[in-house]
C-alpha cells in the first residue's frame, strides 16, 4: 500500500539516507534542449517567478520511492531530484554535504556528482573537458550552465539574492512524497512511464528485460523448517539468493549500458545514419529480423520475447550476439567498408541492415563474401537470392553500364554515378576504413566547370560529341560538399591549386585525387605533388570516361 505526504525540498533532501538511482532507470535527460528551452530552464523559470512574487508555497510534481535499508530508491523523480541537487550545488547550499546520489550502474555519473559539492560557481560551469563525452556528465554540465544563465538573466541581482533564493527553494518549495514497497518498484516504473511521451519503447524493453531476468527462482519442494537451525539456514539462503539476484541484475544492466554507450558514439550514429540516442536500433533490428509482419512496439516485443524469465534470458543472449556482430563488422576495415557501401546504396537504411544481417546469417561468411555482397547490392542485386543469379547480375550490370555511358549522367536520378564513384574511392583505401561521413555530405563536381565564363576560350562549346559532354561520367568526381563549395565554378587550374591544399592535409578522396591530378609517385600518395601546368579538356574527359567504363566492365565481369 502506497503512503504519501508533502515535504519541502529541504526535508526531502535531508532524510538522512542516500538516494539510489536503480539500474533500470535511463540517463539524465533534463539538460537535453528541446525547441528553445530544456526542462531545467522551464523549472528554473517557474521557481524564479514564484520567488519573485513571494509565493508562500510552490509545489513540484511528486516523487515515487521505495524506502529500504540501503537508501531511498527513486522509482519516479530521478530527473527532478538530480536537477534540485545541481541547483543547490550552484547556490552553494550546505545541506548537500550529507547527501549522496548513488547510481547502481553508472559509476562515472555518481563520482561526478559527488565531486560537485563544495565547488565554486566558476568551477561548476567551467569549460568543456574530455570527461563530458560521457552522456550523463555532458547533460549535468548543460543543466548547470542553464541554471547559471537563468539566474544571470534575473533582474534582481541585489546583495544576498542567491542566498534568499536558496532558502526559498529549501523551505517554500514542496513536493508530494510517495512511498511504495520495493517489490512493486519495476512494475510501477513501467506503468508510470508507459504513457509518457519521453519514455520510449526501447527503455520499456530494457526495464522489462531486467525485471524478468532478476526474478527469483520459484521455490520447489518448500518445507516448513523443523528446527531453529533449519530456519536460520533458510533465512541465510534467502539473503544469499537476494545478493545473487542483485548482482545478476547489475551485471546485465552494466552490459546493456555498454551497448548504449557504443550506439551513442558520434561516429557510430553517423555510420549507421541514425538519429536515435539509444540502443533502440539494436532492439528494433533484433525484432524485425525475426518478426516481419508486426510493427516494432513495446507490447509486440514483450509478447514475442518477454513472456517468461527463460525466454527473456534467451532474448538477452540474442541481443548480445547481435551487438557483438555489429561491433565486429564495424571494427574490421573490410567488413566496415562493405557494410558502409550497403548502407549508402539504399534510401532505406534499416532495410539495408536487415538485408546485410540476413546475408550474414546464411552459413559462414568470409570478409570476401561481404565484399561481393556489397558489390552487387550497389546494382540492386541481392545475391542471397540465388534464383537466376547469373542472369540477374549480367542484366543489372549492362543496365548500369549503359546508363553510365550516356551523355548526361549528372542529372540521372538513380544515383548510380554517386554509388560507383563512392565504390572507387573506397577501393582505393584497400584495408583501411573509409570515412563515410564524407559521403553524408556528398557532391558531384564537374571537373570542367559548367560556368561558360570560367572556360578557356577554345573550349567554349558544351557538347563535345553525342556521348561526350559536360555531364558525362568522364567529367565528374565525388567531393565532400564543403570542398565543392570552395571550388565553385572556378577554372580548372584554380581548382587544382585549391585541391593541392586539401591533398596536403590528407582530406581529399583518393580516387578523386587520382583523376583530378597528374602526380609524381604513387597515385594514392597523400603527399603526391600536383602538376599545376596541365589543363583539362575534351581529350581528358574522353580518356577518363574510357578508364572509368573499362574498370566498371572488368569489375562486374562484362568483358
Amino acid at each position: 500500500m502506497a503512503k504519501s505526504n508533502f515535504k519541502t525540498v529541504g526535508e526531502y533532501l535531508s532524510l538522512g539516507k542516500k538516494f539510489i538511482i536503480p539500474n533500470y532507470q535511463r540517463g539524465y535527460k533534463w539538460g537535453v534542449p528541446e525547441k528553445d528551452k530544456c526542462a531545467v530552464g522551464v523549472l528554473m523559470g517557474s521557481l524564479l517567478d514564484a520567488f519573485s512574487i513571494k509565493k508562500p508555497q510552490y509545489f513540484l510534481q511528486g516523487v515515487t520511492v521505495s524506502e529500504t535499508d540501503r537508501g531511498i530508491v527513486l522509482i519516479d523523480g530521478q530527473q527532478r531530484t538530480t536537477t534540485l541537487f545541481l541547483l543547490l550545488c550552484y547556490l552553494q547550499c550546505t545541506t548537500l554535504r550529507k547527501l549522496t546520489i548513488e547510481y547502481q550502474i553508472r559509476e562515472k555519473s555518481e563520482t561526478f556528482l559527488r565531486g560537485l559539492v563544495g565547488k565554486s560557481q566558476e568551477q561548476l560551469v567551467e569549460a568543456d573537458n574530455p570527461e563530458e563525452d560521457y552522456q550523463d556528465i555532458y547533460y549535468f554540465k548543460k543543466a548547470l550552465r542553464t541554471i547559471k544563465d537563468e539566474l544571470d538573466d534575473k533582474d534582481d541581482q541585489t546583495a544576498g539574492f542567491l542566498s534568499r533564493f536558496n532558502q526559498y527553494v529549501l523551505h517554500q518549495v514542496h513536493l508530494l512524497y510517495i512511498v511504495i514497497p520495493e517489490s512493486k518498484a519495476i512494475r510501477t516504473f513501467t506503468m508510470m512511464n508507459g504513457h509518457k511521451a519521453n519514455m520510449k519503447d526501447g527503455e520499456l524493453i530494457k526495464a522489462e528485460l531486467l525485471r524478468l531476468i532478476s526474478l527469483p527462482p520459484e521455490a520447489e519442494n518448500a518445507t516448513i523448517p523443523a528446527t531453529v537451525d533449519d530456519a536460520l539456514a533458510a533465512i541465510s539462503g534467502t539473503f544469499a539468493m537476494e545478493w545473487d539476484i542483485n548482482a545478476l541484475r547489475s551485471k546485465y544492466a552494466r552490459e546493456w549500458d555498454k551497448w548504449q554507450y557504443w550506439w551513442n558514439r558520434k561516429e557510430i550514429r553517423i555510420f549507421f545514419t541514425s538519429n536515435e540516442d539509444s540502443v533502440v536500433r539494436l532492439e528494433r533490428i533484433y525484432f524485425l529480423s525475426k518478426i516481419q509482419d508486426q510493427e516494432f512496439t513495446f507490447d509486440n516485443f514483450k509478447n514475442a520475447f518477454l513472456q517468461k524469465k527463460d525466454k527473456a534470458k534467451k532474448t538477452f543472449a540474442g541481443l548480445r550476439n547481435l551487438q557483438k556482430a555489429f561491433e565486429d563488422w564495424y571494427n574490421d576495415p573490410i567488413t566496415y567498408n562493405s557494410l558502409g557501401l550497403v548502407l549508402q546504396s539504399s534510401s532505406d537504411k534499416e532495410k539495408s541492415i536487415l538485408s546485410f544481417l540476413k546475408f550474414a546469417s546464411q552459413n559462414s561468411r568470409s570478409k570476401q563474401d561481404f565484399q561481393e555482397y556489397a558489390k552487387w547490392l550497389l546494382l540492386n542485386v541481392d545475391i542471397s537470392e540465388e534464383s537466376d543469379l547469373a542472369k540477374r547480375k549480367k542484366e543489372a550490370a549492362e543496365v548500369v553500364h549503359n546508363l553510365l555511358s550516356g551523355p548526361d549522367v549528372y542529372n540521372v536520378a538513380t544515383g548510380d554515378a554517386y554509388k560507383q564513384l563512392l565504390r572507387l574511392n573506397v577501393l582505393k583505401l584497400g584495408n583501411r576504413k573509409f570515412d563515410f561521413s564524407a559521403y553524408t555530405n556528398k557532391s558531384l563536381e564537374h571537373i570542367w566547370s559548367q560556368s561558360k565564363g570560367s572556360l578557356p576560350e577554345h573550349y567554349s562549346g558544351t557538347i563535345l560529341d553525342k556521348t561526350l559532354s559536360m555531364h558525362c561520367i568522364g567529367n565528374l568526381v565525388l567531393l565532400e560538399g564543403y570542398i565543392n563549395s570552395a571550388l565553385s565554378n572556378k577554372p580548372f587550374k584554380e581548382k587544382k591549386e585549391i585541391l593541392f591544399e586539401k591533398i596536403k592535409r590528407g582530406s581529399l578522396l583518393m580516387h578523386t585525387l587520382q583523376v583530378f591530378s597528374k602526380t609524381f609517385g604513387k597515385a594514392d600518395d597523400k603527399n603526391a605533388m600536383l602538376d599545376l601546368t596541365h589543363d583539362w579538356g575534351p581529350s581528358d574527359i574522353a580518356n577518363n570516361k574510357t578508364q572509368f567504363l573499362t574498370e566498371f566492365k572488368n569489375y562486374y565481369g562484362l568483358n
